[in-house]
Parts: C-alpha cells; structure tokens; sequence
C-alpha cells in the first residue's frame, strides 16, 4: 500500500511538475512581498505591535495558552484555504489565477510574519517562528500547494472541456474524484492545525525562559 501511495504521488508530480514550478513561485513570491512590508509599516504600527508582542512574551511560561482560540483560528484559516481552493477549482480557466492569489497571500502572511519577528526580536524572533510555525507548516505548505495545483488542474480541464457534450454519469465522477482529493488535501491540513493547537504552544512554554 505504502508502495502504491508513493507511485502516486510520484506520478502526480511528474505529470504537473510545471503547476508546481508556478505555484512555487506564487508561494515565493508572496514570502517576498510580506517580508518587504515589514520596512513599509509605519512607527505607530510598528510600536503597537512590538508591545504586543513583549507583552506576550512576558506572560509566556506563568499563563497558559488558550488552545480553543488556537484551534479554531487554526482550523477556520486552513478550512478558508481548502474551501476556496475547491470554489475556484470549479470557475472553468478564470479560476485559476484566484487559486494562485491564495497562494501569494499564504506566503505573504509567513514571509511579513517571519520577517518582522526577525528584524524585530532578532534571535528570540526566530526562535518563537521556529517553534510556533515550522511545526504545522511543514505539513499545511506543500499541502496546500499540492490543493492549489489539483485545483488549477480540475479548472483547466472544466475549460479544456466546455465545449464537450459529456454524460451527466462522467461529469459527476470527475466532480467527485476532485472533490475527494480536496477533502482528503484538507485532512492533511487538519493534521497541522492538531499541531498548531497542541504541539507548536508546548514547544513555545518549553523554551519560554528563551523568548523573554
């Protein structure tokens, strides 16, 4: 089985190596554009924001985390990812540029997020990103670059196929296939929300004399 699961994957790849490339280079370039933000913010932002941040550290370690609030946070970003990524799949070609949209905007939040904390709090700064966010991003980056390509897949084909007059038996089962592979996409990224809420926080209180 595991043999099977790995041709897959393997084959997937191969066989959409440049919607990879792409959607890649979205991803790197919204990491780009969040990290050049962080010079763009004005004092008064950036003020606000340090405070909160200090504050934050400062009760680290003495108060627990709420791991609700963690969780649903969590799990409403990665459901808005898989829920759009399925939507625009469904926009025959003008959906594609959406689901690259949803991409740069990933790489956007960790790029403006790992670069201020780095800029900011130096080696704490990237501590805390390390323990807090390279956790669950291992699993939710590739994962939801692997959704954006199968969506972008099922939209060009919708668009390759506008004109085809196929049974309502064959357009349903491609519909469900995609739609299944979504959902099993968006299991995966349960998996990193678990360790979003429970994982990434332990780690955080562990090293918490570290990060004040």
């Amino acid at each position: 089985m595991k043999n099977g699961i790995k041709s897959t994957l393997i084959r997937h790849i191969s066989d959409n190596w440049v919607l990879y490339i792409i959607v890649l280079f979205a991803f790197i370039v919204g990491i780009a554009a969040g990290s050049f933000s962080v010079g763009a913010m004005d004092e008064t932002q950036r003020s606000e924001l340090i405070d909160t941040i200090n504050n934050f550290f400062v009760i680290l370690g003495t108060t627990p985390m709420d791991t609700s609030a963690i969780f649903k946070q969590s799990l409403l970003n990665n459901g808005e990812m898989a829920l759009l990524s399925w939507v625009f799949g469904l926009i025959a070609i003008i959906g594609v540029p959406l689901i690259f949209l949803l991409i740069v905007m990933r790489g956007f939040v960790i790029g403006f997020t790992v670069g201020f904390m780095v800029k900011e709090f130096a080696y704490r700064g990237l501590l805390f990103v390390t323990l807090s966010m390279l956790p669950s991003n291992i699993i939710s980056i590739p994962v939801s670059m692997a959704m954006a390509v199968v969506s972008t897949r099922y939209s060009i084909y919708l668009w390759k196929n506008r004109q085809n007059i196929m049974d309502k038996a064959q357009r349903r089962q491609q519909f469900l296939i995609y739609t299944v592979i979504v959902l099993i996409l968006f299991g995966a990224l349960f998996i990193a929300t678990l360790i979003e809420t429970f994982i990434a926080p332990a780690l955080v209180s562990l090293f918490s004399d570290a990060l004040k």
